[in-house]
């Protein structure tokens, strides 16, 4: 087996926030829908 090239193991890490890359993308899809949603509402309070 291959030695990994130096610097290859911070992109093997875990991410900073949540701890795991599935909780960070769930994280950024929840946000973008709870945008949308609002944006929405919005609109439709104020139109």
């Amino acid at each position: 087996m291959k030695p990994s090239p130096p610097g290859r193991g911070d992109l093997d890490a875990p991410p900073p926030l949540l701890g795991r890359w599935r909780n960070l993308y769930l994280l950024v899809l929840g946000t973008l829908g709870a945008l949308v949603l609002a944006f929405w509402l919005f609109t439709r309070a104020y139109s």
